[in-house]
């Protein structure tokens, strides 16, 4: 029985934006390996941005990314959401 749900609506319980910045820092390491310092941290601001806050829906975000930054090795949509499984799950369709 479910006793009680807490929302962390203005990152009490958890940094979300440290996370998120994280989360960039990984990206960047794992696709743009090819930026200098500057270029990185520009990149980095520019996501932390696009994502208003964790209240951009992540399919959107992601494929904004896609369009905008110049990757090395651009990957797939899918590839990104990994990292968001409960977005991409959002995103299918039930079965039955």
């Amino acid at each position: 029985m479910i006793k009680g749900i807490l929302f962390d609506l203005d990152n009490t319980l958890l940094d979300r934006t440290r996370t998120f910045a994280d989360f960039s820092g990984k990206l960047m390491d794992s696709y743009f390996g090819h930026l200098d310092p500057s270029e990185r941290k520009a990149y980095i601001r520019q996501m932390i941005e696009a994502d208003e806050d964790g209240y951009r829906h992540k399919p959107d975000l992601f494929g904004e990314l896609l369009e905008k930054l110049e990757w090395r090795t651009k990957p797939g949509i899918g590839d990104l959401m990994g990292g968001h499984p409960g977005d991409l799950a959002a995103e299918e369709p039930a079965l039955g």
